[in-house]
């Protein structure tokens, strides 16, 4: 860089898998060789270093009052102009050396950094700054937002040099490009090839009919103005702009690696060592942000300086509602809100150009080359619509989706939410025409998450659509990782503080309802986005049901477990009452599966649970319902989630079904050899009853689940056509006919499996009973000799008593016997010879004998 010397050794301390730099000296100067040698090392701190001081030494002297340093300032400036693009493209690893070697720097920057050894100086620096956090935000005081301190520890040494360059701190003016392009003035412009914009936006600037926000209300420049030369179409955009289009666009980028681009990567000529590198440093970043649940920002930006740069620009340009301005130029930063909101959701959000359809034609089906044409603007479409792109779709990366779900869970972070509902009388006085709610929305919503629902939801139904599963289901878990951020908003301020909400809860000694999720106070969030927690379940249990969950992988069954758990009593009773009201409101709509129930053969026989007259929404509730669809761009339109999604859900039920049975099967099968030998060994046992499988409890719990979200009917039960295949593979499939069992003892029926026996709903038969109580005063069966059994009875009974042996039972009475786990043999030790009385086991003794007899005696 002009004007700037630099020196380092040439060790990179990445990680001990990184590749070493290529060249010990690095130095920035004027000539354009020194500054091509210096961009093209990987010794990230020695350049970033480089760069800082020359950042920090050009604002001083543009803040300066004597014109000899100013007219230097412009000079060197001017040639700093020329080399932006640079080095944004090694940055980001847009150029030529990143694409043939490790990527750009802030992806070579990837990966875990040495943890500070336990009480080290940085260690205690660590803990002391988390007490104090403590301590603020326990009194009430807001904490340092620019403070990224704990974040900065998973980093490698180069991505704490990354960050340190890209930072965007808005209080200390530490020279960061981030400082360097937002505080002063920079009077130029760049040339932006179209070709770095998403699909839908460059088809819209190139026709000229549609285009989005980004290029007219947000670029504050209509495209008339743009002089576009369709043969090289570009786009004049100012440095501040330039550089959010190159970060908000890193994620979404072909050229950004991720695990499978990693991988094909080496076949298109990349060295083995840099395509393992990329691999690693991926693979890292996939496999921590996955454990947002319980670790919350920690888990998003460990080994992850993007989505540590990502955090500090979301607290800079989207503060807290409640936080001021701290200083002048952070007010200069807010005036680009909209900007960096407005180009996130571009290049995010709209890689594809998504329509809708009422025609119920899955995206297999659709005719290739044939686009349909959107509807217009001001045009409602039906929530059960279709949806396609007119494109080649695009799958988001798994970056892209962990730096949305960072996004997310900040926005819901705010102190903003919950928003409580104003009075009905204030409501009404505010009301407009048809009983709208007057104003942007802006009132139960903050500005950020307005506007980032319309684009959001296109994309959530997208992606659930068209998210493979066959294969690798990974694209569909990470995606429903992503809209349980959106739909558990009460979790959301725990996850920015990196606690686990349910211990979070604990500590503080909360409810059990609060452990659940959702409260009455999130009303207005839950009504305001009605269609996330009704289409979209429906969109997702309709792909669930293709997971397959007997494959070992208990991913797909705890991702149906964490989806229906956000949906309790409370929050189905509030989504009940919002499809009532719409029900109301247009007694024509009917729920799209309406006529595929009225020919399906599904076992549906009593009727959906209906609110009563006095559960219905009052004035304020139903006017932030109907608001929020229509700014969603959705019909009024109810989606009960029985009538809807039932057909969807039995067939996810089955599938449950299916993998118990085969679980049990394959468990049978195992296990048959010491079932064998159970007679024999029942001398060291207090009873004989297996223990019951981990996969069939998972799958009762997920069953009564199922049943409760979406009333499933009692009587319904799973369908054998949907799992012959695995029951003639397995040679059972009759488990999935079993009564319900209590959870606590499970060799006992629950009261609905008793009601599911007595009304002829379960398979019943003698031949399956099992008998509960002393195994000594089981009944006598045919194959045991009779005086035997009494003989071995006395015997057992006086060897126990006289050795002190406790019987957990009391007597015959099977009441009296309930409380005594069979699953448990090994609890008391105690001496059975029941096993004597059999004629098979007295036929195996008397021969052993015989044959002793024979060996000695002959």
């Amino acid at each position: 860089m002009p004007g700037v010397n630099v020196t380092a050794s040439g060790t990179c301390m990445t990680s001990s898998s990184s590749p070493r730099p290529t060249s010990s000296a690095l130095t920035f100067s004027e000539s354009d060789a020194e500054f091509e040698r210096g961009l093209n090392s990987y010794d990230a701190p020695a350049v970033v270093e480089a760069l800082h001081q020359y950042l920090a030494s050009e604002t001083q002297a543009s803040l300066s009052s004597g014109s000899a340093a100013k007219r230097q300032s412009t000079q060197l400036r001017s040639v700093f102009y020329e080399r932006f693009s640079q080095i944004l493209d090694r940055v980001f690893g847009n150029d030529a050396i990143s694409k043939q070697k490790y990527g750009g720097w802030l992806d070579y920057s990837a990966g875990l950094g040495v943890a500070p050894a336990p009480g080290s100086a940085a260690a205690q620096a660590a803990k002391k700054r988390t007490e104090q956090r403590h301590e603020r935000t326990l009194a009430g005081v807001a904490t340092d937002e620019d403070d990224v301190e704990d974040l900065l520890t998973s980093l490698t040494t180069s991505g704490r040099a990354i960050v340190k360059l890209l930072g965007g701190g808005v209080r200390t003016e530490n020279g960061s490009v981030f400082q360097f392009l937002f505080r002063i003035q920079h009077p130029v412009e760049f040339k932006l090839a179209l070709d770095m914009l998403p699909e839908q936006s460059k088809m819209s600037i190139v026709s000229g009919r549609g285009a989005s926000l980004l290029f007219t209300q947000l670029l504050h420049k209509p495209l008339a103005k743009q002089r576009l030369d369709l043969r090289t179409p570009e786009l004049l955009v100012s440095i501040t702009e330039l550089y959010l289009f190159y970060f908000l666009r890193h994620p979404a980028s072909s050229s950004h690696p991720s695990a499978s681009a990693s991988a094909s990567t080496a076949k298109t000529g990349m060295a083995a060592s840099a395509s393992s590198f990329l691999s690693a440093a991926a693979k890292v970043r996939q496999s921590s942000w996955r454990m947002y649940g319980k670790e919350g920002v920690a888990a998003l930006t460990r080994g992850n300086p993007y989505n540590v740069l990502l955090l500090q620009y979301l607290r800079a340009f989207l503060p807290d509602s409640n936080r001021g301005v701290k200083s002048r130029f952070h007010g200069k930063l807010l005036k680009d809100s909209n900007l960096f909101l407005h180009i996130l959701i571009e290049f995010w959000l709209r890689q594809n150009l998504i329509s809708f359809s009422d025609e119920p034609v899955g995206a297999s089906t659709a005719t290739a080359g044939v686009f349909s044409s959107p509807p217009p603007g001001n045009m409602l479409v039906s929530p059960f619509a279709s949806v396609y792109t007119s494109t080649s779709y695009m799958a988001p990366s798994d970056d892209l989706l962990s730096s949305l779900l960072l996004t997310i869970i900040y926005l819901l972070s705010d102190s903003f939410f919950p928003a409580p509902l104003a009075e009905d009388s204030t409501i009404r006085s505010q009301g407009g025409a048809a009983g709208m709610v007057v104003g942007s929305g802006g009132v139960y919503l903050s500005r950020s998450v307005n506007m980032l629902r319309p684009p959001l939801y296109a994309f959530f139904r997208l992606v659930f659509s068209r998210a493979p599963i066959g294969l690798s289901p990974t694209a569909f878990l990470t995606i429903t990782d992503v809209w349980l951020a959106y739909i558990q908003p009460w979790h959301c301020l725990c996850w920015i503080e990196s606690r686990d909400p349910a211990t979070a809860a604990s500590e503080t000694r909360t409810d059990e309802e609060t452990l659940t999720g959702y409260t009455p106070a999130w009303e207005s969030y839950v009504l305001a986005n009605y269609h996330f927690y009704t289409t979209l379940l429906g969109a997702f249990v309709e792909r669930a049901k293709e997971l397959d969950f007997s494959a070992g992988d208990e991913r797909n069954l705890q991702i149906i477990d964490r989806v229906m758990g956000v949906f309790n009593s409370d929050l189905l009773a509030l989504l009940r009452r919002a499809s009532f009201h719409l029900e109301k409101c247009q007694p024509l709509a009917m729920p799209y599966s309406f006529n595929r129930r009225t020919h399906s053969g599904s076992f549906s026989a009593s009727p959906k649970t209906k609110p009563t007259t006095g559960d219905a929404l009052t004035a304020t509730q139903a006017h932030v319902l109907t608001f929020y669809c229509k700014s969603l761009g959705i019909e009024c339109t109810p989606v009960p989630l029985h009538d809807s999604f039932h057909r969807d859900a039995e067939r996810l039920f089955d599938k449950l079904w299916t993998a118990a049975a085969a679980s049990a099967s394959t468990t049978m099968s195992v296990h048959s050899p010491a079932d064998l030998y159970q007679n024999v060994s029942a001398v060291f046992r207090a009873s004989s009853t297996k223990t019951v499988d981990k996969v069939a409890e998972q799958v009762q719990r997920l069953s009564r689940m199922l049943r409760r979200v979406f009333e499933i009917s009692d009587a319904y039960v799973a369908s054998t056509a949907h799992s012959r295949s695995s029951s003639a593979a397995t040679g059972g499939g009759l488990e999935s006919f079993a009564p319900s069992r209590d959870k606590n003892l499970p060799h006992l029926l629950s009261r609905e499996g008793v009601f599911q026996l007595q009304h002829g709903m379960r398979l019943c038969s003698t031949d399956t009973a099992e008998y509960i109580g002393d195994p000594m005063l089981s009944p006598i069966c045919s194959y045991e000799v009779v005086w035997l059994v009494r003989l071995s009875y006395k015997v057992s009974t006086w060897l126990n008593a006289h050795f002190g042996f406790v019987n957990p039972y009391h007597g015959k009475r099977l009441e009296d016997n309930l409380e005594v786990d069979p699953a448990n043999p090994f609890v008391r030790f105690r001496f059975n010879f029941r096993f004597l009385a059999s004629k098979v086991n007295l036929s195996y003794l008397g021969a052993f004998m015989l044959l002793l007899y024979v060996l000695y005696f002959w």
